[in-house]
């Protein structure tokens, strides 16, 4: 996931699963339980406290790097 606070890739727990599932279309269809502790908001950085993306959100982001770009989200559907 990417930190635009701090320009950083973070590896974040998303969703942990009460056992392991190699099915992904069980993951897909909600059909594999979802641990509850594990069921949160956000996920955050690590080093920044900023928020980790893993698709950009639909707001524009400023480059960190040069504070002159604009990072363009949304979401890809892929087939």
């Amino acid at each position: 996931m990417y930190c635009p606070a701090c320009d950083t890739v973070a590896d974040s727990i998303l969703v942990e699963f009460e056992a392991p599932e190699k099915d992904s279309l069980a993951i897909w269809s909600g059909r594999a339980r979802v641990k509850q502790q594990y069921e949160h908001g956000e996920p955050t950085c690590m080093q920044c406290g900023g928020i980790l993306y893993l698709v950009l959100p639909e707001d524009e982001i400023t480059c960190p790097r040069c504070n002159k770009g604009i990072f363009e989200g949304g979401i890809a559907w892929i087939s």
